[in-house]
């Protein structure tokens, strides 16, 4: 099979005319597309000038879940104790302004973030605001195996 597909493609090759040129159409995904859960929320206490760990995050108990689909829709899921309590259904998009990454829209009302990826695109960091931050994973993904993320309370 190997063969065979290196015959088509040298055949493919030579078979261009002075000028032409061979090329292979990349198809890239957004990295945001998939699912997450919140595993981490961090916000800045200014009166004491210190990051802060919220506490609520056990997913034993809750579980937030986003699904970013390629349609540019996102369901925001809440789960506690395994079953699903509130399900909305939001859009988002890529921004082409500077400030920001990310944009999504609830109703009348459009939220715009800073937000990236890390560790093979298996964490998710969105920064609503300069005092909020919120990290996100992959449903499989160990955390502890990532040492690229900051986490602004360490």
């Amino acid at each position: 099979m190997k063969k065979l597909l290196l015959l088509f493609f040298a055949l493919t090759l030579f078979n261009c005319s002075d000028g032409e040129s061979f090329e292979i159409d990349v198809i890239t995904q957004d990295p945001f597309i998939g699912e997450w859960i919140l595993y981490k929320r961090l916000s800045y206490n200014g009166a004491i000038e210190k990051w802060e760990l919220d506490d609520n995050l056990d997913e034993s108990i809750r579980i937030d879940k986003q699904i970013y689909n390629k349609d540019g829709t996102m369901v925001a899921q809440r789960w506690f104790r395994g079953v699903l309590t509130e399900q909305e259904t939001w859009n988002w998009k890529r921004e082409t302004d500077p400030e920001y990454d990310l944009s999504i829209t609830r109703g009348p009302v459009t939220y715009k973030m800073y937000a990236d990826t890390y560790c093979s695109d298996s964490i998710l960091k969105i920064a609503f605001s300069p005092t909020l931050r919120e990290f996100w994973r992959k449903p499989e993904y160990d955390v502890s195996q990532c040492d690229e993320v900051f986490y602004e309370n360490e």
